[in-house]
């Protein structure tokens, strides 16, 4: 009994003790809160602020771009498109906070996925520090095919909006009409969105669409590299984008509409690539690296 009496009795000094040291503590942080509220600057975190978003965002920090390495335009955009969802474009072009926030949100619940492709595709994305992406001022036919795969990218990046807003409206009435319970025309809508996608990819991977809105060509030139080779013949081999992207375009629509030659070709592919035996149509031997 007189153990814990004692034990009570101390707690309570205890307890005393620390409501006084609070109250002490409690009127001095209110004077200085009145002296900030008269000099009009209580609660200002702008400092804070500021010094978080360099550190976490680095989006403003223009200081470095010096020795930063540029970025090119067609990788954030097949990243925009296809990874989106994870925020691999943003990490790309530097923007590590807006990164992450896309990466733990799932593309912000999807809609900083469409935005960020969007706007990519509009050409009015800059990198971490202010800087435009290199070779947006070109447009290459391979990138071009990846676009061309859901129906609709492809015009937007080509400049064809009032196309694209049309394939949209295809798309937004087909849902319209199965919800209302009529899944006939839905299924009509659909089958024509898709088909309408399969003929473009067919028009792009023969050439026959070549340009954009302001008559820019699209390119297929140039040097070609062994690892994006084997890139489009992992994730594409079967729609032959690494026989278009060689400029193979005879091969590579019989290796489309064979399935690839049923597998096989694709699988032939993929070694001569790794053995850099392929060339490209002009008969020069892929860069490796």
């Amino acid at each position: 009994m007189i153990y814990t009496a004692a034990s009570i009795i101390a707690m309570l000094l205890l307890v005393v003790m620390l409501v006084i040291i609070l109250n002490l503590m409690g009127c001095k942080i209110m004077n200085e809160m009145e002296v900030s509220n008269k000099s009009g600057k209580l609660f200002d975190f702008s400092n804070e602020i500021n010094q978080l978003e360099k550190m976490v965002l680095k989006e403003d920090d223009k200081s470095k771009a010096v020795d930063s390495p540029e970025f090119n335009y067609h990788i954030a955009l097949l990243l925009a498109v296809y990874f989106g969802w994870c925020g691999l474009d943003r990490f790309y072009v530097g923007r590590v906070g807006t990164g992450i926030l896309k990466l733990v949100t799932f593309g912000g619940f999807g809609l900083l996925w469409l935005f960020d492709a969007i706007f990519l595709l509009l050409n009015k994305t800059r990198d971490a520090y202010g800087r435009e992406l290199v070779g947006s001022d070109k447009k290459e036919m391979t990138v071009l095919s990846l676009l061309a795969l859901n129906g609709m990218f492809h015009y937007l990046y080509l400049g064809f909006y009032g196309l694209a807003l049309v394939k949209v409206g295809i798309l937004i009435f087909s849902l319209i009409f199965y919800s209302a319970n009529i899944p006939a025309l839905g299924t009509l809508l659909l089958l024509l969105y898709v088909t309408w996608a399969i003929i473009d990819l067919y028009l792009i991977l023969s050439a026959r669409i070549n340009a954009d809105v302001k008559g820019v060509p699209v390119n297929n030139a140039g040097t070609k590299y062994q690892s994006i080779a084997l890139i489009f013949a992992v994730v594409g081999g079967f729609l032959a984008l690494d026989r278009f992207y060689l400029g193979h375009r005879t091969l590579g629509l019989l290796k489309l509409f064979s399935f690839g030659g049923f597998g096989l070709w694709v699988m032939v592919d993929f070694i001569l690539i790794i053995l850099n035996s392929l060339k490209d149509s002009e008969g020069n031997e892929m860069i490796q690296g």
